[in-house]
């Protein structure tokens, strides 16, 4: 003959489950958002090293750009977004590479900084990083041109400027700003200006 269960059973074991789920929630939410933050950094690492390649092999100066810019049509490029270009060598906007689009960085996940003088989250400020400018896109910025921060490789390989560490962490862009969560976590590529050599943290 089969058990039955009673209302009462019924509800004790799910309050259970909801208590279990309550208590594991936070965990795994924070363990998914780690993650995209490092798998973020190391799809720039890997676009950056595209980026170089393209450089040598075209014999151009070559940009990765990143929109830091508020100027702009709709609120999901800024400080999450990045596309390759090329420029001269007066870091002036000169053309898409082909067939590159815009490329996203996961959902909660942004660039906080470019910092040439510390490997981390300093404060705010773009200071690593190269203005590239007359970057030019209808559909994304709300003027015709505008600068932009971005990391620029010589025909050489090497890189515009001094070493960049590109800090990607937590965050979202939202009423006008940029807003950053939880600082202290976050994920460094480290370009090193004489080589243009992609690497994680500081080494």
């Amino acid at each position: 003959m089969r058990n039955k269960f009673s209302l009462i059973e019924l509800i004790s074991v799910i309050a259970i489950m909801v208590i279990i789920m309550a208590i594991t929630l936070p965990a795994f939410l924070t363990m998914t958002k780690g993650q995209s933050v490092e798998l973020a950094a190391r799809e720039i690492g890997s676009k950056l090293k595209a980026v170089r390649s393209y450089a040598i092999t075209n014999r151009k100066y070559t940009a990765l750009v990143f929109v830091t810019t508020q100027t702009v049509l709709s609120p999901n490029y800024p400080y999450k977004s990045y596309r390759a270009c090329i420029v001269n060598s007066s870091n002036v906007f000169q053309s898409w590479v082909p067939d590159e689009k815009w490329e996203f960085f996961p959902s909660g996940t942004i660039i906080q900084d470019i910092s040439n003088t510390t490997a981390g989250y300093n404060g705010g400020g773009f200071g690593g990083a190269a203005n590239i400018t007359s970057v030019s896109d209808a559909k994304v910025f709300s003027a015709s041109t505008t600068t932009d921060s971005g990391i620029i490789f010589k025909s050489t390989g090497n890189v515009v400027g001094a070493d960049a560490y590109l800090v990607i962490g937590e965050g979202e862009y939202t009423n006008g700003a940029m807003n950053r969560h939880n600082t202290a976590d976050s994920a460094i590529v480290h370009v090193d200006n004489y080589t243009g050599r992609v690497s994680y943290g500081t080494q």
